[in-house]
């Protein structure tokens, strides 16, 4: 007799696999996948080992050189195995393991078979869900047990002076980014989009399930703990691979070998070198030429980890390396260590938010990822004990951060961009939920004072460690201006594109990132829209701006139309199009008390240019017939 769990197998259905199953093993063969291509036929048949030996055959080439060299077809072969597999574990009744198999065809598979995963994750999840409530034990219900409600972060105060002792040489001393309540749109637009300056956002994340939620451990294990995610994790012998060095660099064998109880060591260490001050007679490797002489501490001492705490301290460096492992065992990795425990572990830049459907139900994207017209480009978590560490870089995009949860120290720079960081088109908002980090921020102008790497990989990354800064290889850095602050959790950060920033977590902390861009490729372009922006906000409020943006036909420029390529004007469908949506429009903008006239003369401007460029100029470059364009738009109209 059949189990229950395989009564509702076949709830796992897989359209998108059924229908791209042949074109896909095709596309495997003709790149040398026969064996993959058998496999995966047989697993479709029912062969269980099958399946599990083609995951093995797709997982060997997705790192069989640099991830950015993998063939896409590898990945959606990856995604192919994995459902395989999860089919057989869920038939077993094997839920840990089919959702295991699930987020690794999310986490490492294409894009082709996503919705298959997605709505596989969905009908494991709900079979799990109905068989432990009906008291089905598995043993999938090993390591639940039943621990009583914990915080993720306990309210408390902080020192200054012991969080000043942590921190960047400097900290909280300068100008401080300003902090505005419940920001408007039109404000924010005006005042720091356009000019490029960086503001703390308070009283905007109020009404997110997120601010009680995930500072609560037991919620975070039965909405995620199941779930697969990618984790940094920092070798535990790093540091004792560290003294070894050292030891052997000073010679200190002999010293092992007496009577003496406990190493000394008076010296500076630099990058791989070290430096020995005031050394035992017959010691001295170095002449003590540069740096500051530290005091003796012994090698024993706890003091000895935490002035050596730099070894492999952010999770770029070789120290760190990444595991593949459930939420459940992170959360209890991030509660019962830090960053100064032997091995810390961050899940850094990860996309949690799509890979995990209800966390993203917690949060929500922020009104302000609309300025500029742009779309957002990435959704990142950021989810790490106290300690952890994000070196000095820059990303292209605007940024907001979100902190959920505790609080968030920044320092930035003062403002010379102006409309300057405007040109690479991309912002970025940082928000705390969970926890208090810093955050130090230099201006896009500094950039060649920050002595970027040279190396394409990394020229967006600099190579000067603000935790230890070496004056005499990086004059330039200590005089640069900055401005400071602690963003509390509830408030998000917003950063200007190309503005650089170093991120310290001051207790364990669970952030939201949220990346978007403009559409526009060059820095005129973004100044044009940004300009138009400001001109739309000042003769009418944002909702009309934002029908304008995304509603407002353009009439006027048939001629060039016809013109480019010798293609025909729009059809008359396409002008019926238009029409009704212009209809819209007009009886929206006559409920807007705030509009005046002047504003149709920037907005006509704005959205011809966008709507020649987005409707028409795209469609002659891919020579498409605009008569069959106006077609599809005209039904679709109607159909709403």
């Amino acid at each position: 007799m059949s189990s229950p769990a395989a009564n509702i197998a076949t709830a796992i259905s897989t359209p998108t696999l059924d229908s791209e199953s042949p074109a896909l093993l095709q596309s495997i063969t003709s790149h040398g996948g026969y064996a993959f291509t058998r496999m995966a036929t047989l697993a479709a048949a029912g062969d269980q080992r099958a399946a599990e030996a083609a995951c093995e055959m797709a997982w060997e080439q997705l790192h069989s050189g640099p991830w950015h060299s993998v063939l896409p077809v590898w990945r959606d072969a990856y995604s192919m195995a994995c459902l395989h597999v999860a089919k057989f574990h869920f038939s077993n009744g094997e839920f840990r393991d089919a959702l295991r198999s699930l987020d690794m065809g999310i986490i490492m598979g294409g894009p082709l078979l996503r919705k298959d995963l997605d709505s596989a994750i969905e009908v494991v999840l709900a079979a799990k869900s109905r068989h432990y409530h009906n008291g089905v034990a598995d043993n999938d219900k090993e390591g639940h047990g039943e621990a009583g409600s914990r915080l993720l972060v306990s309210p408390q105060e902080f020192d200054k002076s012991e969080v000043l002792r942590i921190l960047p040489i400097r900290s909280l001393s300068s100008k401080i980014v300003g902090k505005r309540s419940a920001l408007s749109l039109e404000a924010f637009l005006c005042e720091y989009f356009l000019s490029g300056s960086p503001v703390i956002i308070t009283d905007c994340m109020a009404h997110w399930p997120a601010r009680t939620r995930w500072n609560d451990m037991d919620y975070l294990r039965r909405i995620a703990g199941d779930r697969t995610v990618p984790v940094e994790v920092k070798d535990p012998y790093a540091l004792v691979s560290f003294v070894g060095i050292v030891m052997n660099l000073l010679n200190l064998e002999a010293l092992a070998k007496s009577h003496v109880s406990e190493y000394f060591l008076d010296c500076k260490f630099s990058g791989n070198l070290v430096e020995q001050w005031n050394p035992s007679p017959g010691y001295r490797i170095l002449n003590d030429h540069n740096g500051k002489k530290l005091q003796i501490f012994p090698l024993t001492d706890e003091s000895f980890r935490e002035r050596c705490s730099w070894v492999g301290k952010n999770y770029l460096c070789s120290e760190w390396k990444q595991e593949l492992v459930t939420f459940s065992e992170f959360l209890e990795r991030v509660q019962s260590t830090g960053c100064t425990s032997k091995a810390p572990t961050y899940l850094a830049q990860h996309q949690l938010f799509d890979q995990i459907n209800d966390l993203r139900k917690d949060i929500s994207t922020p009104d302000y990822c609309c300025a500029g017209g742009g779309e957002l480009r990435s959704l990142n978590a950021w989810f790490g004990p106290a300690g952890t560490v994000t070196p000095l870089h820059h990303d292209p995009h605007h940024n907001i951060l979100a902190q959920i949860c505790a609080k968030l120290d920044i320092q930035t720079t003062s403002l010379k961009d102006d409309l300057g960081s405007l040109a690479k088109n991309q912002w970025h908002f940082l928000g705390m939920v969970v926890g208090k980090k810093y955050v130090r921020l230099y201006s896009a102008t500094y950039s060649e004072e920050l002595y970027p790497y040279s190396e394409t990989m990394l020229n967006n990354s600099s190579q000067v460690d603000l935790d230890n800064i070496d004056e005499v290889e990086f004059p330039k850095v200590r005089d640069l201006e900055f401005i400071d602050c602690i963003l509390e959790e509830g408030e998000m950060l917003y950063i200007p594109p190309k503005w650089w920033h170093y991120v310290r977590s001051l207790t364990t902390s669970f952030s939201v990132s949220y990346w978007w861009s403009t559409d526009s490729g060059s820095s005129m372009g973004s100044g044009f829209w940004a300009i138009l922006d400001f001109y739309i906000m000042n003769h009418a409020n944002v909702d009309t701006s934002i029908v304008f943006r995304s509603l407002t036909p353009s009439f006027g420029l048939p001629w060039l139309i016809q013109r480019l390529g010798g293609k025909p004007c729009p059809s008359k469908l396409t002008f019926m199009s238009l029409l009704i949506i212009l209809g819209g429009t007009v009886e929206y903008v006559a409920t807007d008390s705030a509009f005046t006239l002047i504003a149709y003369s920037w907005a006509f401007a704005y959205l011809a240019t966008l709507t020649t460029k987005m409707i028409y100029i795209e469609h002659l470059v891919m020579n498409l017939g605009l008569s069959s364009w106006g077609f599809v738009l005209y039904n679709n109209l109607l159909s709403l």
